[in-house]
């Protein structure tokens, strides 16, 4: 699976709910008649609690959008659809600020036994804490996915409260040029009282060695407003 990654800001002093309302009365239905589309992550920037990540001042007017394809070639269909073009056309990321997109290959989604698969998440305070670090340099990636498949991730998976663990790469694509050459991960949890339960947790697998083989990890804090499947036919039977 490959996912198109999109963020955005609301501008200051424009109104998050009318945008916000824009965005999923008017964009939304569009974006979910791309074909080949198989999943549609909506998310809103929330500022991060605790040590995790540093606050972010403009956490709260951060939004974006998770566009999950099967392969290349389905996005590469997509992109040069009608459908595409008409959801495009809605002019909407054009009345945004700080606009950025990248492409990534999922490696492995992980959801736990109590966990909730794509697709069926209940409505409600849904929770993502993502991050993204740099490799120093490219001789050093092969040594330092290993450590981090091999250590760091099974301590992640530890985490108590923890329901999905999402594990990807930045994708060197031209459809969609990617801004650095990046690793990343998803944490979900069920609420935010969870995530915070689990503040402790999170803030030990910093210690395993992993963050130092880095160029630097960063955070984001997100509330997962929908996520989308579309409906196929084995859902109908």
């Amino acid at each position: 699976m490959i996912v198109v990654i999109r963020t955005w800001e609301i501008p200051h002093g424009d109104n998050p709910f009318g945008f916000d309302r824009r965005y999923l009365d008017t964009c939304v239905p569009l974006v979910r008649r791309v074909p080949g589309l198989c999943r549609h992550v909506v998310l809103r920037g929330m500022a991060t609690p605790g040590t995790i990540a540093s606050p972010a001042g403009r956490a709260d007017r951060c939004r974006g959008e998770d566009l999950w394809f099967r392969d290349l070639r389905d996005l590469r269909a997509a992109l040069v659809s009608p459908e595409w073009e008409i959801a495009e056309a809605t002019g909407f990321l054009a009345s945004v600020v700080r606009t950025r997109s990248d492409l990534a290959e999922v490696v492995e989604e992980h959801v736990s036994s109590d966990g909730w698969a794509p697709g069926e998440l209940p409505a409600g305070a849904n929770i993502l804490l993502r991050s993204r670090w740099d490799i120093p340099a490219r001789e050093d990636a092969a040594s330092v996915d290993e450590y981090y498949g091999a250590v760091h991730v099974p301590n992640v998976r530890r985490i108590p409260r923890l329901h999905r663990h999402v594990i990807m790469r930045a994708s060197d694509s031209p459809l969609v040029p990617t801004s650095g050459w990046w690793r990343g991960a998803d944490c979900w949890y069920d609420s935010q009282k969870d995530f915070a339960a689990d503040r402790e947790a999170h803030e030990r697998t910093r210690n395993d060695g992993f963050a130092a083989l880095t160029a630097g990890i960063q955070y984001a804090y997100f509330a997962v407003a929908e996520e989308w499947l579309p409906v196929t036919d084995t859902q109908h039977t």
